[in-house]
């Protein structure tokens, strides 16, 4: 073993006695910046965080960790300890797997197009950073990440979560556009509107407010609970409860976000930088949150409904919007009746159908499919009228529901012509067609008043 540099210089033995000076310290300058690499299950991986304090730190990578110095890693106290000399660098470092992913989720933008099971729920946690050297949030590996590269997407905005601790966002539709309400053109000037933006599009349609809050809310679970149930729905949060959900002492509300634009860069009139991908990502690595928006697909935007089809099934920035309808299948026949419809007005006559046979089936199922193709629209009521059921829509109900001769459907084959003849009989024309199972051939078809 290699003897002090103080005692090289006795040659006997004996007692001596050595006196250092401790008057002086050596003291490392604040502005020093020492790197300390180490493990935490908390934090952002592989890419150094600078840290001013021991409040800071915990905050971004937790409290000493027991179980990790039980494996001989002593990241937290000796960060802290260093901490005590002045700021540190701290390299959180950790390999990651397949197995290890992150959340994302991509709401609906574009309101003529579904906005449901488009992108992946869950990725590689790795496939979100830039990874060349240390690990940074990308917001093309985001988009990659999540399929959602194309310039026609219906999902202009891309969020995923970069930390370990759950979160839950609300996006929703600005709710305080003053000032901002003129077209592109007016705030930009004739020559200078951005690509992708109509010029007589307000540029508050393109302003979200974003909230972010801690923990995982689940509006199926919240529905049925003591103290958020009367707030929820199974499908999201109602509107008209938000101010006061927000406000429970139970709810953390991480961050807030207000007024922020959908439009690349966009800034205001005292020159404030208002870009959702700018003021997020500043703050990721505190709240978790990062954002990617594609901004080839800014001409898809429609976040205020203009193309909203009520058919359709949504995920609607923060909530899940699904039409409800009747099986397209809904069989009439069984009650041998014949089905009419006149409009809006849907008969079934000389049958065994009755209004309260019929509730089992229509209850639940509130709508019929219209006259126009792949919409639907929403009864209104049904009665027993006459010794009919009469079903009564809140729109033109289709054709398909007609049923004749015990409840065999006609079908015409090609466009025909249909007159009445001088002895009251329907002439139909234009053939072949069919009639029921019966594919008629010839030149016309006569079809008596009283077939029904």
């Amino acid at each position: 073993m290699a003897l002090s540099p103080q005692l090289l210089q006795f040659k006997s033995s004996g007692v001596y006695r050595l006196e250092f000076d401790k008057s002086q310290t050596v003291n490392i300058p604040a502005e020093t910046i020492r790197l300390v690499v180490g493990r935490s299950k908390k934090g952002p991986y592989n890419i150094p965080v600078y840290i001013e304090n021991v409040e800071q730190f915990t905050q971004i990578f937790g409290s000493v960790d027991k179980s990790l110095e039980k494996k001989g890693m002593f990241f937290h106290r000796s960060a802290k300890e260093t901490l005590s000399r002045g700021p540190i660098l701290a390299l959180n470092l950790t390999i990651a797997n397949e197995l290890d992913t992150v959340a994302m989720v991509s709401p609906a933008t574009n309101s003529s197009k579904e906005g449901l099971g488009d992108i992946p729920q869950s990725v590689q946690y790795s496939s979100v950073f830039d990874t060349d050297k240390f690990w940074v949030p990308s917001d093309l590996k985001v988009l990659q990440a999540a399929g959602n590269t194309e310039s026609g997407s219906n999902h202009a905005i891309t969020f995923t979560n970069i930390k370990q601790d759950p979160i839950t966002i609300i996006v929703r539709q600005a709710a305080n556009t003053a000032g901002f309400e003129l077209t592109a053109r007016e705030w930009y000037g004739e020559a200078n509107i951005p690509e992708g933006i109509e010029e007589l599009e307000y540029v508050s349609d393109y302003m979200v407010d974003v909230f972010i809050f801690k923990g995982k809310l689940d509006a199926a679970e919240l529905n049925n609970d003591p103290t958020y149930g009367g707030m929820f729905t199974d499908k999201g949060l109602l509107r008209s409860e938000f101010a006061k959900f927000a406000g429970l002492r139970e709810v953390t509300l991480l961050a807030q976000y207000n007024g922020l634009s959908l439009i690349p860069e966009f800034i205001d009139a005292e020159g404030n930088q208002m870009y959702i991908e700018t003021l997020i990502n500043m703050e990721a690595r505190r709240t978790g949150l990062f954002c990617a928006v594609q901004e080839d697909a800014l001409p898809q935007i429609d976040l205020i409904g203009n193309n909203f089809d009520i058919y359709q099934d949504y995920e609607v920035l923060s909530h899940k919007v699904n039409q409800e309808k009747t099986s397209n299948n809904i069989d009439l026949t069984q009650f041998g009746a014949i089905v009419s419809v006149d409009g809006a007005v849907l008969t079934i006559k000389d049958g065994t159908a009755t209004a309260a046979a019929l509730s089992p089936e229509l209850t639940d199922a509130k709508y019929l499919k219209a006259l126009v193709d792949k919409e639907f629209v929403k009864i209104d009521k049904i009665e027993d009228i006459g010794g009919n059921v009469v079903i009564t829509a809140l729109g033109d109900i289709s054709k398909s529901y007609e049923k004749f001769e015990n409840g065999v459907s006609a079908t015409w084959q090609n466009p025909v012509s249909i007159i009445v003849d001088g002895d009251g009989n329907l002439v139909i024309s234009g053939g072949p067609f069919a009639y029921g199972d019966l594919l008629v051939g010839g030149d016309s078809f006569l079809l008596s008043e009283n077939a029904g």
